[in-house]
């Protein structure tokens, strides 16, 4: 069984003007560590109160950081992006 190349989100054009983002899609019980991490970021926001997103910033030797983050917040951070 073959996979489709590309990204797993498949948008339309206007999609892509809106939502210009390059989705991929995986599941795996490996990330219980990031979880755990996000949990910590949770129970920051839970302590400081007003409103805080949590988000993580992962980070390997030689490798980009990348941001971990709800993707409720993701989309509504799209959503406010796509209001200008």
């Amino acid at each position: 069984m073959g996979s489709e190349t590309g990204s797993d989100l498949k948008l339309s054009s206007k999609a892509k003007r809106r939502f210009p983002c390059a989705v991929e899609c995986k599941n795996h019980e490996k990330f219980l560590t990031i979880y755990n991490h996000y949990e910590q970021a949770k129970g920051h926001t839970e302590k400081e109160k007003g409103g805080l997103i949590p988000i993580v910033v992962i980070k390997m030797n030689r490798r980009e950081p990348l941001v971990i983050l709800d993707l409720d917040h993701l989309l509504s951070f799209m959503a406010t992006f796509n209001e200008t």
